[in-house]
């Protein structure tokens, strides 16, 4: 067991199978509006401490490598990661 927040713990929570996510990869989504891959990932909602990195690909396969590096900046050792 390791200790951390609940917050932290809710960053190893398997991908959402709701239907409304496009990419087989975690934080990675369709931006129809650009025709690209967006990756995206945020911190906690609390006032003060929230962080978000964005950026857009051609390849999803890109924008999912670029979702691990913020992933792996922003959560550290909580990060879901798409590649190990």
């Amino acid at each position: 067991m390791r200790r951390c927040t609940h917050q932290e713990n809710s960053q190893n929570r398997s991908k959402s199978q709701n239907g409304d996510l496009t990419s087989q990869y975690y934080h990675v989504h369709w931006c129809a509006t650009r025709g690209k891959w967006r990756a995206e990932v945020e911190t906690g909602r609390a006032a003060g401490d929230r962080q978000r990195r964005v950026s857009y690909h051609d390849r999803e396969v890109d924008a999912a490598l670029a979702a691990d590096r913020y992933a792996q900046e922003l959560h550290k050792q909580f990060a879901s990661l798409n590649f190990a």
